[in-house]
């Protein structure tokens, strides 16, 4: 059952740069970041997901390693909604071939993802929101404050669920993700291209063999 909880003050997001009292500083109100992103994300995702974490009623909390995902819809009453390991994540996907009714998809077999549904729920234009979500033992992290910045920020006008959907192919071909730019001009000056249809194993085979690896 999802949890509600109230804020005694609403969250702004993280300082981007150090400031002494009564300076001006600037707030990142919203950011994306993965397990790839080594010290940055444990910084962020011992942030606020460990402040609403610490907000829910005793008997309801949960270990941080014991969540698969977690979805928090911040309203500027001060209320929120928090949904932890009990949603339905839908993914729509385009597929590499043809498809059949009960059959198992396996990563080779996704050519991209189109959007993620986090079950039934709808996340207001209006509202912040805190989502985490595992691929494996991959993990990503995004929240967006902006629509609860001081003076009531602007309503949020990207799509979720596509937002959703890029995170989550960002951490699943997180490989492809993470080419560096030394990489992709060693594979284009040998006319390797590594193609959304390409397997995992062969773009790994690609990357460990190319000159200059």
């Amino acid at each position: 059952m999802p949890i509600e909880i109230k804020y005694d003050n609403l969250p702004a997001g993280y300082a981007i740069a150090a400031a002494k009292e009564e300076e001006t500083v600037s707030v990142r109100t919203m950011e994306f970041v993965s397990s790839e992103d080594g010290r940055t994300f444990i910084a962020r995702i011992e942030g606020l997901p460990d402040d609403l974490i610490r907000m829910l009623p005793v008997d309801r909390q949960i270990p941080p390693s014991l969540i698969d995902h977690m979805l928090a819809v911040i309203r500027r009453d001060l209320t929120a909604t928090v949904y932890i390991n009990e949603l339905s994540l839908q993914l729509r996907v385009r597929a590499n071939g043809d498809v059949t009714p009960g059959q198992p998809v396996a990563k080779d077999d996704i050519a991209d993802i189109e959007s993620l549904l986090p079950g039934n729920v709808v996340i207001p234009e209006d509202a912040g929101v805190i989502f985490i979500f595992s691929c494996r033992w991959r993990k990503g992290f995004f929240y967006d404050l902006t629509p609860l910045s001081e003076g009531s920020g602007p309503n949020r006008t990207i799509d979720l669920p596509t937002l959703f959907g890029q995170f989550y192919a960002h951490v699943l071909f997180q490989e492809r993700f993470s080419i560096t730019e030394s990489e992709w001009e060693n594979l284009f000056q040998n006319r390797w291209f590594p193609f959304a249809g390409l397997s995992n194993k062969t773009l790994d085979r690609m990357l460990a063999y190319y000159p200059g690896s």
